[in-house]
């Protein structure tokens, strides 16, 4: 096959899978083609392949290089455009908050299958589940709690004794208490 050959082969499924692209976008957000896609990719696209087809002729020269970087920008510039257009619009909020509810919808099951396996797979080696270390944590924390709870009352409990002790010793001394 020839080198032009191949290039308008290419060119052609390029062109058609662009406007099945468009078409599906258009289908998406509900609406007929009111405002036209392709007239924000078409000259991007014409451009594009000229530019392919001077490169594929003669072997991407310099310049060639800088007309295929601005016919870059210059797509990426409109299909920004369009893509903002598009995504302002009530039809693409509609479509997109119909497919994060299809996707809660789907992924919470999957979420808790894959917790559910999770945890029989550190059950199966042996090791403690997120929950059972949560539950440890909060166990350890009630435990600490207590242990300063007692220290507490260990310490009043020491300052009476020592307190009692004193006046032991100072009544012993004046001599108002028998050995």
């Amino acid at each position: 096959m020839s080198g032009a050959g191949w290039t308008e082969e290419l060119l052609q499924q390029w062109k058609q899978s662009a406007e099945q692209g468009i078409e599906a976008w258009q289908a998406m957000l509900g609406r007929t083609p009111q405002p036209n896609l392709s007239q924000y990719w078409m000259p991007f696209f014409n451009q594009g392949a000229l530019l392919l087809s001077q490169m594929v002729r003669e072997g991407g020269s310099p310049e060639v290089l800088q007309l295929w970087k601005r016919f870059l920008d210059e797509g990426i510039e409109a299909w920004s455009k369009a893509l903002e257009g598009a995504m302002a619009s009530e039809g693409f909020a509609a479509a997109f908050g119909k497919y994060l509810e299809q996707y809660l919808g789907a992924a919470g099951p999957v979420q808790k299958e894959m917790k559910k396996a999770g945890e029989a797979y550190l059950k199966a080696l042996g090791l403690p589940s997120r929950n059972q270390i949560a539950e440890m944590t909060s166990q350890i924390s009630w435990v600490e709690s207590r242990i300063e709870e007692l220290e507490a009352k260990i310490e009043g409990v020491m300052g009476s004794l020592a307190s009692l002790q004193a006046t032991l010793e100072k009544a012993r001394r004046e001599g108002t208490l028998a050995s």
